[in-house]
Order: structure tokens, then C-alpha cells, then sequence
């Protein structure tokens, strides 16, 4: 009786794990405990989308549309847009005609074709069968990566917008748009996101609006206030505003940037073998040499400035004179020899 009723309880635990499971292996035998082991009587599709029946027999879906949702695999990143990826899925699907087939048949069984990485991760951690249709599939995947902090980022990127120097004014105004696409829920109306754009553009681009509304845009209302922006992105002035802050910024941006050449040529030190002694050797005598060189030429240099400042001095110096004996006027002489130079 124990034994009986330990394979029901199991044969009962594995019909309550899974719906669908190949038991054939126990033909009927007691279990054992190696049983409990064995995955294959427990496994089974483990998707968290459980697809709608429909009545058509003999369907199978054609093996390009696994290709065709594929290519465009929605894998989590930053840059990856959740609602973009849902409208480029839903656009590939809806070209698929079957009759008797469901639309929410053919979406849930080709989404998770349409993710990877971290897509497929969130679709794995979820329920057995938690989803039963497209819309709950859907509402799931933008609740998760859509969530409170994506949505505070992408609020904050509109109210901080500012025109970067090198966008036009209608390239601005298109990036200024696709925040707001990305964020259904911003929340802001219509006259915050116009005056949060005005703020941000140029004073070149202010001005301009600011003359077409008798120098205050502010005055505008929110109709008239985009139909004048409608107008600007497409006039003449507008354009010509574009083309000198774009040239502008090249000459500012070419200021800033160092020549390629100095930043990818390598730089080669070249370090020389060290000299062997009888190398030093010979450029000792060759240094001593060079140095008693200077020194003679130094030396003769003197001695010619010495002969030629004694040449000058003798030309310069007079005779000497000599007086032998002096005769007075009455005829004695005085014979004591005094010699006296001048």
C-alpha cells in the first residue's frame, strides 16, 4: 500500500508540475528515487506566453517570418527604443494573412523570436503561462522596460533640452519630437513644451521668432506659437541662420582638434648600444685633443695682442734726451751729466 501510494503522489506531483509529460518510462513500476532525478519527466515548454487557441488544423508558420522578426531583435540596451520595437513588430506581423488563424496567435508565437539578451531574459523570469494574449504580452513588456527610472530620464531629457551647435533648427526641433515619442507619459502639455523648446533653441533662432511675434514670442498662443515654428523650419532666413552656426562650429570645432599625423605616428626612441671602452677611450683623446686646441689659439690670440699694444706703445713714446753740460752765458760750463725722459 506505501509503495502504491508513493507512485501516485508522484505520478501526482508531476501531472500538477506539468500538463504535458512523457511518462512511459516508469511502465507502470514503482518510482524510485532515482525518478525524481530525471528531467525528462519533468520537463516541458517553459514560455510565459500561453498562445490562444484557434480552430484551424494543419498551420504551421512559415519559416521566413521567423527570419523576418529576427533580424530586428530588441536586446535591452540604452539605446534600444521598447516602443519602437513594438511598432516595427506589430507592422511585420500584421503582413501575415492566414485564415482561421488569430492576430493574437500569430504575435505571441513570434515575440520571443523578436528579443534577445536582456529581452529574453525578462521573458524567461516570468510565470508559467502567465501571459494568455497579446495585449497582456505586450502591456508586460513595456511595464518592464519602460519602468519609473527610464520615464524620469526621458522627462529629464525634455525639460533640459538645449540645441546642440552643430543642429539646424529643424534638425533641433525633430530631436526635440522624439523625446517626446519615446515618452508618451511626460506629462507635460502642449504650451510647457513649447515655451521648454523656445528656451532651449539659439537666441539667433529667438530673435527670429521673437520679430515674427511683434519681438515677444511669448505673446502667441499655443496654435499660433507652432504654426510659426511650423513656417521657420522651412524659410529662407532660417536656413541661412543654419549655414553660420554650422560653419561656425566647424572653424571652432578644426581649432580644437590636433593634426592626425602627431596623433597616429608612432613615436620611435631609438636608444643606441652602449659604447665599448675602446670607443670612450677614443673619444676622451678626442675631447682632450679638442680642448688643448682651443687652448693654443686661445694663447696665440694673447701673445698677438701683446706685440701689438707694445708696437703701439713704442710709437708712441718720444725720444729721449740727453744733456752732457750746460754753458752759462758768460762762458763757464757746468759739467755734471743729467739725463731726464720725458
Amino acid at each position: 500500500m506505501e509503495r502504491n501510494k508513493l507512485l501516485a503522489d508522484f505520478d501526482d506531483s508531476v501531472d500538477g508540475h506539468l500538463q504535458v509529460v512523457d511518462r512511459h518510462h516508469l511502465q507502470n513500476r514503482p518510482a524510485t528515487i532515482g525518478d525524481f532525478n530525471r528531467a525528462d519527466l519533468f520537463y516541458s515548454n517553459r514560455s510565459a506566453i500561453q498562445l490562444p487557441p484557434f480552430a484551424r488544423e494543419n498551420f504551421a508558420i512559415h519559416p521566413a517570418y521567423y527570419t523576418l522578426v529576427s533580424r530586428g531583435k530588441f536586446r535591452g540596451h540604452s539605446d534600444e527604443s521598447p516602443l519602437d520595437h513594438l511598432e516595427v513588430f506589430e507592422d511585420l506581423v500584421s503582413s501575415i494573412k492566414a485564415a482561421g488563424v488569430p492576430a493574437d496567435y500569430l504575435l505571441c508565437k513570434l515575440f520571443p523570436h523578436s528579443l534577445a539578451g536582456r529581452g529574453t531574459s525578462w521573458l524567461r523570469q516570468l510565470e508559467l503561462g502567465s501571459l494568455t494574449n497579446w495585449t497582456d504580452t505586450k502591456n508586460a513588456f513595456m511595464i518592464h522596460f519602460l519602468d519609473d527610472s527610464v520615464t524620469k530620464l526621458l522627462r529629464e531629457k525634455i525639460s533640459s533640452f538645449s540645441q546642440a551647435p552643430t543642429k539646424g533648427f529643424k534638425a533641433a526641433w525633430i530631436i526635440f519630437k522624439s523625446y517626446q515619442r519615446e515618452c508618451p507619459q511626460h506629462g507635460f502639455q502642449e504650451s510647457q513644451l513649447i515655451n521648454i523648446f523656445y528656451r532651449g533653441i539659439a537666441m539667433s533662432y529667438q530673435a527670429q521668432l521673437d520679430a515674427a511675434s511683434y519681438c515677444n514670442f511669448m505673446i502667441r498662443t499655443t496654435s499660433e506659437a507652432l504654426l510659426l515654428i511650423t513656417n521657420a523650419l522651412t524659410s529662407l532666413s532660417t536656413q541661412e541662420v543654419d549655414t553660420k552656426r554650422r560653419i561656425s562650429a566647424e572653424k571652432a570645432t578644426a581649432s580644437k582638434e590636433t593634426p592626425i599625423s602627431a596623433i597616429s605616428a608612432p613615436i620611435h626612441h631609438h636608444h643606441p648600444p652602449p659604447p665599448s671602452s675602446e670607443t670612450r677611450m677614443e673619444s676622451m683623446l678626442a675631447q682632450l685633443l679638442a680642448g688643448l686646441t682651443k687652448l693654443e689659439i686661445k694663447y696665440d690670440s694673447i701673445f698677438s695682442k701683446i706685440d701689438n699694444l707694445r708696437s703701439h706703445t713704442s710709437e708712441l713714446s718720444p725720444p729721449s734726451v740727453s744733456i752732457n753740460a750746460v754753458t752759462l752765458p758768460s762762458g763757464k760750463q757746468l759739467n755734471p751729466i743729467l739725463h731726464r725722459e720725458r
